[in-house]
């Protein structure tokens, strides 16, 4: 499966449940980090969502049941 790395603000957001607007905010702020493309748009990288929101790059294992 191909997933494209870069989103759009808006698709960012929607990824992160913010507003456009909220994340336009965390991008002028630095918290998170993002690039603008050819067009000027902003692109942020999806690992860069994932990062700012605390998810883990790598599935963790389920911890064992106790007896």
């Amino acid at each position: 499966m191909n997933v494209r790395e870069d989103l759009t603000i808006r698709e960012a957001a929607a990824l992160a449940g913010l507003t456009p607007e909220t994340l336009r905010v965390w991008v002028r702020g630095g918290r998170v980090k993002a690039h603008k493309a050819i067009n000027g748009q902003w692109r942020i990288p999806r690992a860069e969502i994932e990062r700012a929101l605390g998810y883990e790059s790598e599935p963790q294992e389920p911890e064992a049941r106790r007896a």
